[in-house]
């Protein structure tokens, strides 16, 4: 469960946002690249609804290779303040890896949110044959650096691909 402060019990992800986050991940590994998406959205009682997905891979400072993508100060206040505009708020960090699906000392040191609750969401083998998140290993910020992963159980509770717009 996401920390009492934030009040978030499910995470509702649109098939359409999944669909088109996976899309990008697989276009950024057909070039041999790792790729990093955002997804952003509102809050309604203790459900986030997803509503918008951010591809790092818009912005022209982001650098990616195989095994190392990097979202640049100015892209991360430039995302910060999209999601700002749009009223919205940054809940998942999304991004892959060509091989397993796990969180590295980067991942751990260097994501774009340190807010407690924040996801991160781990993509293996650049997104290829990902059609849900089982293959995926997803994990939760709770603050001092410190991050816990998601049981197969609380992933399937907690997050929710839906078939909305």
């Amino acid at each position: 469960m996401f920390s009492a402060a934030n009040k978030i019990n499910t995470l509702e992800i649109p098939r359409s946002i999944f669909n088109s986050t996976i899309q990008n991940l697989q276009e950024n590994g057909l070039e041999g690249n790792e790729g990093i998406a955002f997804w952003t959205g509102t809050l309604q009682d203790a459900t986030a609804q997803i509503k918008n997905v951010i591809f790092a891979n818009s912005y022209p400072e982001f650098e990616n290779q195989e095994l190392f993508a990097r979202v640049p100060l100015l892209t991360s206040f430039k995302i910060g303040e999209l999601v700002h505009q749009r009223n919205e708020k940054l809940f998942v960090q999304i991004h892959s890896h060509p091989f397993e699906a796990f969180h590295s000392f980067v991942d751990n040191k260097y994501p774009i949110s340190h807010k407690i609750g924040f996801l991160s969401v781990v993509v293996p083998y650049f997104g290829k044959n990902v059609t849900d998140l089982s293959p995926c290993k997803i994990y939760e910020y709770l603050g001092n650096g410190k991050w816990k992963e998601l049981s197969q159980k609380e992933v399937s509770e907690r997050l929710v691909i839906g078939e909305g717009a």
